[in-house]
């Protein structure tokens, strides 16, 4: 099989793939409470962690990254070479309008990602490999999309 994904986590060694939005929070996390971290890493990991929640194969080129993050082709640069340099980045290839980036999940966010998904257990009281609320299946609410059940006439609206 020909391996077409451009974003991902290099290793997810130890976690499963319906585990990955968990990952990608505490991922996220880590590198907003890194000391090295600019404005331009933290709008690219963001819009990286989107992505995988929602893969668009137009989403991931240079012209769609400067519209929807503001980040010019060399702001761009610079900060994934800042991610690699750090860690956070495996490794990465712009070529021409096309990214492709191998995201670096380390051992202890690994551990992370599983001692979070046994807290859910025990919390909810339901075994480790059921589903959890970020293995997606719900519904999101978004502003100015209509809710898909119909409210009554006469009505109220809830929030």
């Amino acid at each position: 099989m020909l391996d077409q994904r451009r974003l991902r986590f290099s290793d997810i060694t130890g976690i499963e793939r319906r585990d990955l939005p968990l990952a990608c929070e505490i991922w996220l996390d880590d590198l907003y409470r890194a000391t090295w971290i600019t404005r331009e890493a933290m709008k690219l990991a963001t819009y990286f962690v989107r992505y995988i929640g929602r893969p668009d194969a137009n989403a991931l080129t240079v012209r769609e990254i400067e519209t929807q993050c503001q980040l010019s082709a060399e702001d761009l640069r610079k900060a994934l070479v800042l991610m690699r340099s750090f860690n956070a980045v495996e490794g990465f290839l712009v070529d021409r309008n096309d990214i492709r980036v191998g995201l670096k999940l380390s051992h202890l966010q690994r551990l992370r990602t599983l001692e979070a998904k046994h807290r859910f257990a025990e919390l909810l009281g339901r075994p480790p490999n059921s589903s959890w609320p970020w293995s997606g299946g719900d519904e999101k609410w978004v502003p100015g999309q209509q809710a898909a059940s119909a409210e009554r006439p006469g009505e109220p609206a809830t929030t």
